[in-house]
């Protein structure tokens, strides 16, 4: 049986999250972002910083980084996104050319 405060906690859950991707944003932390983001439900934030910081992790060598956030976004939000879907093309033909 749930008490009160287990359905309050789970209520405020995604709250939280919302609020710590907010703030990892706005402090430069785009791993821990998009994670909470994800945690909230909010893949429409989890794009927005995933297609503000991919490039650059491609760049330094982390393309599993950003297919892991591909991932977890999930298929269904890349093909309804321009943005995820460029950054998944992109990975995809990154990860053809090292085969």
């Amino acid at each position: 049986m749930r008490t009160r405060s287990d359905s309050g906690e789970s209520a405020l859950t995604p709250l939280l999250h919302r609020r710590a991707s907010e703030w990892f944003r706005a402090h430069g932390s785009p791993e821990e972002a998009i994670g909470h983001a994800l945690a909230a439900g909010d893949t429409d934030v989890a794009v927005e910083v995933m297609a503000a910081h991919w490039y650059s992790y491609v760049n330094v060598g982390r393309m599993e980084i950003v297919s892991g956030w591909l991932k977890a976004i999930g298929d269904h939000t890349i093909t309804a996104s321009p943005l995820a879907a460029h950054t998944a093309a992109w990975i995809a033909t990154r990860c053809d050319e090292r085969s």
